[in-house]
């Protein structure tokens, strides 16, 4: 069974950061970590400790297949007596000590089950009017929030479900330090959210031909219409959508995973709560008015996998012009529209949020600028980095004997490499 001591190193102090947090007084803080961070590790140690002392845990998720996920992981960390409250689930665990639970089925039900833990997973989700009513209930509960990205989809402020945040990395910490993988982006000169810079399927034969690639569209018909394209050029791709039947797109996405679909496109099905780390590529062609959508749909390349060396944004609409790279530096608060914003432009980036009024984009002639990447020098001390994390991890050592090996090598730190 793993406990606290065995986390990254970021992990850990994020896990002592919220510790203080209620040890000062505050009943509810928010955990902000990129995707890929392990947010559900971390939470499953708070989980862990509480029931240790006697203490019952609900683990809310917004969507049923994270309940399933949640539960799945929270089981492999050793956590035992997991119960699931969805609409379909046949046999509940009611005297379970941790029930990971769709928090709409709870207020379908009105039924809340009486626990002192609440963790909320993907915490920017519970807008205003789903958590009034669980708010009233739970008030006395200390509560956990996590996510990558903590604005809310409304706007609202998460000021009203947390009263303190915690950011335990960021995602340049994370790629300096190798768990995630360094990402080149190409994007037109400036932001054109009705319109792409070209065609995408041209773009990736171009620029990632045979990498594995999810694109994003702006409509369904949209995305069918890319997907259809992509085979009439030879490359294996399928369209998913929400009226995609759950067992043809586990299918489609094992194919993706072993390789025998190169492209996988959809409008917002895999912005969150997909887990696919051997995706290399994202070919945004749809504008995002959020820069937590934005983000989170970055975040989907951005794992480490064996043999994966770096990621490629193909950004057509030149979203990274209103919401920066991926590794830009950002400040977040609770104050809503202000949750996400960049530190070098102060900027929150443009107002609306979500797939709100999203239109089919119009095609146009724009070159593509390479605005980020690594060079190869700084590539090859990220990719022996990894490799030293890789083998700390199998020997069982700390993060900082991969640290002590990579300045033993260069002279210098994992995060001094883009200097």
């Amino acid at each position: 069974m793993s406990s606290a001591t065995e986390l990254r190193d970021y992990q850990r102090r994020a896990y002592e950061q919220v510790k203080d947090a209620y040890r000062a007084g505050k009943r509810s803080i928010c955990v902000v970590m990129p995707t890929g961070s392990g947010k559900t590790r971390l939470g499953a140690e708070f989980v862990r400790g509480h029931v240790a002392k006697g203490g019952k845990v609900l683990w809310l998720a917004h969507r049923v297949e994270l309940v399933a996920q949640a539960a799945e992981r929270l089981l492999a960390e050793g956590i035992e007596h997991v119960g699931v409250i969805t609409a379909d689930v046949d046999n509940p665990a009611p005297d379970a000590a941790v029930q990971v639970a769709s928090i709409q089925t709870l207020i379908a039900r009105g039924e809340l089950p009486e626990v002192s833990l609440v963790v909320f997973d993907e915490a920017h989700h519970y807008v205003a009017a789903e958590w009034g009513m669980v708010a009233k209930h739970y008030s006395n509960a200390t509560r956990l929030g996590l996510t990558a990205t903590p604005e809310r989809s409304d706007g609202k402020p998460l000021g009203d479900l947390f009263d303190a945040l915690v950011v335990g990395a960021s995602p340049r910490e994370l790629t300096e330090l190798g768990y995630l993988v360094p990402c080149d982006v190409v994007s037109p000169a400036k932001y054109s959210p009705r319109k792409i810079a070209g065609c995408p399927v041209e773009a990736y034969l171009e620029r990632a031909n045979g990498k594995r690639a999810f694109v994003f569209a702006a409509l369904v018909e949209h995305a069918a219409e890319l997907a259809e394209k992509f085979r009439a050029a030879g490359v294996t791709a399928a369209c998913i959508s929400g009226e995609t039947p759950a067992d043809e797109r586990a299918a489609a996405v094992e194919a993706f995973r072993r390789g025998e679909l190169l492209v996988l496109c959809n409008v917002a099905i895999f912005t969150e709560g997909t887990d696919v780390p051997e995706a290399e590529v994202c070919i945004l062609a749809r504008g995002c008015g959020s820069a937590g959508t934005y983000l989170q749909i970055i975040g989907r390349v951005l794992r480490n996998a064996p043999g994966k060396l770096s990621a490629l944004l193909i950004d057509l609409p030149g979203v990274c012009r209103r919401h920066g790279l991926p590794t830009d530096d950002r400040k977040y608060s609770l104050e809503g529209k202000r949750g996400i914003m960049l530190q070098r432009r102060g900027s929150a980036g443009m107002p609306g949020h979500g797939l709100g009024g999203m239109k089919r984009p119009e095609q146009i002639a724009a070159p593509l600028i390479k605005v980020a990447g690594f060079n190869a020098d700084q590539k090859a001390k990220l990719d022996y980095l990894q490799e030293q994390y890789r083998q700390a991890d199998r020997r069982g050592y700390k993060s900082g004997w991969a640290v002590f090996r990579f300045k033993e090598r260069f002279g210098h730190a994992p995060w001094e490499i883009r200097q």
